[in-house]
């Protein structure tokens, strides 16, 4: 029951959050100050490494509008990768997978890590020790409640993903601390 409170709270929260979401929405914390860091704000091409191939190729940047995203995405998910919002501990539905495959963004469908990276730590979010590919996400410093820590968001479309912490005891020492909300699965065979 603590759990679909704390989803539906993140939705209504969504709902009045996502109004900071458009296709050049700034940071407005300090170390960002007018940048664009994690959302993408001019059209154009990126570098995308495709995991099932393993080829690095050069593809459009997704941009969607603030109407965009509402009609394609509920308000809890508009509020993780748009409004960088972060869904409650331990409500993930990615959280306990332990299927094999591949984790996806869920705006745009770039690779971002597998299965292999994948492990428990015990925060209450999808912990990993390593990307696909650093080419697919952009790791942007960020001050919040005092404190400076790494944003993890995708290259292709901006959306926020959740944070990067030097603190694992996993190959990297890192560890992406992703929302589930955030990201899809696809399984492998």
């Amino acid at each position: 029951m603590k759990q679909k409170f704390a989803i539906i709270a993140l939705a209504m929260i969504g709902a009045v959050s996502f109004a900071g979401c458009s296709k050049a929405a700034p940071k407005t914390d300090e170390v960002n100050k007018g940048k664009q860091a994690g959302f993408v704000a001019k059209p154009g091409k990126v570098e995308i490494f495709n995991y099932k191939t393993g080829r690095t190729s050069r593809v459009d940047k997704i941009i969607l509008s603030r109407e965009e995203y509402s009609k394609k995405f509920p308000a809890y998910i508009c509020y993780v990768v748009c409004a960088r919002g972060t869904e409650g501990a331990f409500t993930g539905k990615l959280l306990s997978n332990r299927k094999k495959g591949i984790y996806v963004c869920r705006v745009c469908g770039t690779d971002l890590f597998t299965s292999d990276a994948k492990y428990n730590s015990g925060e209450g979010w999808p912990s990993f020790f390593k990307t696909v590919s650093q080419v697919n996400i952009i790791e942007t410093a960020e001050k919040s409640g005092g404190e400076t820590r790494t944003e993890a968001s995708c290259a292709r479309c901006g959306s926020h993903l959740g944070h990067v912490f030097k603190d694992s005891k996993q190959p990297t020492g890192l560890r992406y601390s992703i929302n589930s909300a955030a990201m899809m699965f696809e399984e492998t065979k």
